[in-house]
């Protein structure tokens, strides 16, 4: 007599564990991105700025990578930063909106890249998460449905 073994439950449980966990280390990553963004937004001015340089360089998989270099006047002083942001809307010489932290010029974001990063992050968390909720209750509902059955 062949003994059964209930390998779909374990399954169940670490699949669902894996895509509630990840949904929810992403849905944390995107609330301190919201919050970072919030607080440097507290110390900021918004300031337009001019693409001047965009370095493309390439990783050892062939995956290129974009450094974008803005030009942009605080005070009466230029001051040239790296954004750490790519569109591929973007190209040298475009105007773009940058926020400038008032304390220290030099800190400059991207008015447009903290709200992708926030909004990826914090969707792609919430499917995740939701996923993994429903992977996980399908071995719950199913004793739930079982012990419904023998009781009646």
């Amino acid at each position: 007599m062949k003994k059964d073994v209930k390998v779909g439950g374990i399954v169940e449980y670490l699949v669902g564990g894996i895509f509630c966990f990840v949904g929810i280390c992403m849905l944390v990553g995107g609330i301190i991105a919201f919050v970072s963004n919030r607080n440097f937004k507290q110390n900021a001015s918004e300031v337009e700025g001019v693409i001047t340089d965009i370095r493309t360089r390439y990783d050892s998989d062939g995956d290129s990578h974009h450094d974008v270099w803005v030009t942009y006047t605080v005070d009466g002083r230029e001051y040239t930063e790296e954004i750490h942001f790519y569109s591929s809307s973007m190209y040298e010489g475009k105007t773009i909106k940058v926020l400038v932290d008032r304390n220290y010029p030099t800190r400059v974001r991207s008015a447009d890249g903290n709200i992708f990063l926030v909004a990826f992050l914090g969707g792609m968390g919430l499917i995740f998460a939701f996923a993994g909720g429903c992977v996980l209750l399908v071995p719950v509902s199913r004793k739930a449905k079982r012990k419904k059955i023998i009781e009646a």
